[in-house]
């Protein structure tokens, strides 16, 4: 279970997704999802197949070009391999969007029957507003968006300084988060280590990277 409290606190440019984020007042409801590309979370087995035939790719053109489809699969293969069956079960999609400006990643999570006693108080507290606004049925498709642009700054991978985290309508910039969670450093480097690469783009609805 710890580990799907991880997966809260990230959110990967392609790998992510999920973060441990204050929310104290000013909530909406639930946010609607803009057109995208939707994958749900492979088997293990499927998920390191995924994750190693990319790994090959890059490795041997040194380069890979991935559409939202791909960013979307490779995402949801790298979480899938860091949580245990029960857990991955709580993640119902993984959503991208490729935009001019930057990307899109959405991760839809089941939290009705995660108990709460797993996240910080602070997060406890803003569930259980949450819930009493819009009800426990909306715990079911919990949605945690992460929006800016990808790079790369001191071989690692970031956002953008302007990258905003959203979860049910309430925005905070991504900066704030970080500087409450060194998970999100963490599971940077697994996403690195998985998919080694020097250098991100996105060039015309694709994301570049090469090594």
């Amino acid at each position: 279970m710890k580990k799907v409290v991880l997966v809260i606190t990230v959110l990967v440019i392609g790998l992510v997704a999920l973060m441990y984020v204050y929310l104290k007042s000013q909530l909406t409801a639930p946010v609607e999802t803009a057109s995208s590309t939707v994958q749900q979370l492979p088997d293990a087995r499927n998920a390191g197949k995924i994750i190693r035939d990319y790994r090959q790719e890059l490795q041997k053109e040194s380069r890979l070009v991935l559409d939202e489809e791909d960013v979307a699969r490779l995402i949801a293969a790298t979480v899938r391999q860091h949580l245990r069956d029960s857990e991955a079960g709580l993640i119902r999609a993984v959503q991208t969007e490729i935009r001019p400006d930057g990307m899109r990643v959405e991760v839809v999570v089941n939290l009705r029957n995660v108990p709460r006693d797993q996240f910080p108080a602070e997060v406890e507290n803003a569930l259980q507003v949450y819930e009493k606004m819009f009800g426990q049925k909306a715990l079911e498709n919990f949605r945690v968006e992460v929006s800016g642009y990808p790079r790369i700054v001191n071989n690692r991978l970031q956002f953008s300084e302007d990258a905003q985290i959203q979860i049910a309508g309430f925005s905070v910039p991504m900066n704030v988060v970080l500087e409450q969670s060194r998970t999100f450093m963490d599971l940077e480097k697994q996403l690195q280590l998985a998919l080694p690469f020097r250098h991100i783009e996105l060039h015309e609805g694709y994301l570049i990277v090469t090594q």
